[in-house]
């Protein structure tokens, strides 16, 4: 019993080890490409600087990114965001960054940069979000993160607004660190698309950053360019 118990450990381990190379691999060939995305139509470099050089199949929750000019995604041309949320493991105090340029508590009294600029005014009537407040920087809608903690879809078509939107549920104790951001015309071409005056100097820009959750033991890295 011993033999095959020793045999079954060493089985499950190198699963295990394999599955996480090949996470691995994957994980390191998307941020890659996307960086090269970025790198054809963003002048601003080091935007991923502060993205993890790898990980693990157990820390792994989620990740997504939209890549500047995707023929799936002919909008998205003028604005890009890349998010990867992993569980933190027991050694999470080492994760929260030394230096930042910015510290809050997500609430809807943030400065929360929604990029669907096409559809959020129908979906923001209090016009919460896209409006610039004084001593801060902005930060992502994070309710268009992920996070496994389920959501609730809003369909508008019935009003006349070809649009279906899915709100995920946040962390309530979610921290967010802003650890590089900039207003400013950073893209290759030239274009002149709507963005709501509420912006101000903020019109064009990037953010990055990282989130935590203590409660739910997780890490949101960031990025967002618009």
């Amino acid at each position: 019993m011993k033999k095959k118990a020793i045999v079954l450990v060493l089985i499950t381990i190198m699963l295990s080890s394999c599955v996480d190379k090949i996470l691995g691999h994957k994980y390191v060939a998307s941020i890659e490409n996307v960086k090269i995305g970025f790198e054809h139509c963003y002048s601003v470099n080091g935007l991923f600087e502060h993205f993890p050089k790898s990980i693990s199949n157990k820390s792994f929750i989620y990740m997504l990114s939209t890549v500047p000019n995707n023929i799936y995604y002919p909008d998205s041309y003028y604005t890009g965001f890349s998010y990867l949320i992993l569980d933190m493991g027991e050694d999470s105090l080492s994760l929260y960054p030394k230096t930042y340029l910015y510290k809050t508590h997500y609430t809807n009294r943030n400065f929360i940069l929604d990029d669907s600029f096409g559809c959020y005014k129908y979906t923001d009537t209090l016009k919460l979000r896209n409006v610039v407040l004084p001593g801060t920087y902005p930060i992502p809608y994070f309710e268009d993160f992920d996070f496994g903690l389920g959501s609730d879809r809003f369909d508008l078509r019935s009003s006349g607004i070809p649009v279906i939107i899915d709100k995920h549920n946040v962390p309530e104790d979610l921290e967010v660190f802003v650890l590089k951001a900039e207003h400013g015309y950073f893209w290759k071409k030239k274009f002149d698309l709507d963005r709501p005056e509420t912006l101000r100097e903020w019109k064009n820009g990037y953010s990055c950053g990282i989130a935590i959750s203590k409660k739910r033991n997780m890490i949101v890295y960031w990025m967002k360019a618009w």
